[in-house]
């Protein structure tokens, strides 16, 4: 406990002089970044800035190359960290480009990698169920049950985004996120957000 009563809070993400150089580009320089429990924070830059890079770096899509991740307190080993890692520490992104298979269904891209079985066979049911309340929870309203081609490109944002939302992260990304949609469906993200 601090003095007045309060509470000291562990910052969800740190990074301390980060760097990240691909061969010939510098794309992040000595970066400082903080994101604390609760917090919305938007960066904003040009093309080329390094927005990307340093959503990647945050979830193990990169490393960088110089510089310290600390996530929920704990410095990260940049090496051996990867979307994997970065998903049981409550890291999740949804991407502007669309990760969706496109001949697969809502529900097979939402649980790919990890379709719940019973007696060795996807349960079906089980998915299904946890879809539906997740997007209850969503307030959104996408057939899920057709291959995602087919789909408007509101509702595969949404499917990214109940993906990514599937595990409960503590630490959400968006990666821009409404770059590719109308209005209305703008202000639906924004309501979910």
């Amino acid at each position: 406990m601090m003095a007045e009563g309060k509470i000291k809070m562990t910052p969800l993400v740190e990074i301390h002089d980060g760097v990240m150089e691909f061969p010939g580009v510098k794309a992040l320089d000595q970066v400082n970044f903080t994101l604390m429990p609760g917090e919305c924070h938007a960066l904003v830059g040009e093309n080329g800035a390094g927005k990307s890079t340093l959503s990647k770096c945050i979830t193990g899509e990169n490393q960088m190359t110089k510089g310290d991740l600390v996530i929920k307190g704990e410095k990260i080993k940049i090496p051996a960290y990867n979307v994997r890692e970065s998903q049981k520490r409550g890291v999740a992104i949804v991407h502007q480009e669309f990760t969706l298979m496109g001949d697969m269904t809502g529900v097979e891209n939402i649980f790919v990698g990890r379709y719940e079985k019973k007696h060795g066979h996807i349960n079906w049911k089980a998915l299904d169920k946890r879809v539906k309340e997740l997007l209850e929870y969503m307030q959104c309203d996408v057939n899920l049950n057709i291959p995602v081609k087919h789909l408007r490109t509101a509702e595969r944002q949404i499917i990214q985004l109940a993906k990514a939302l599937l595990d409960d992260p503590k630490i959400l990304i968006f990666d821009e996120l409404t770059a590719v949609l109308q209005e209305k469906d703008i202000e639906n993200i924004f309501r979910i957000i």
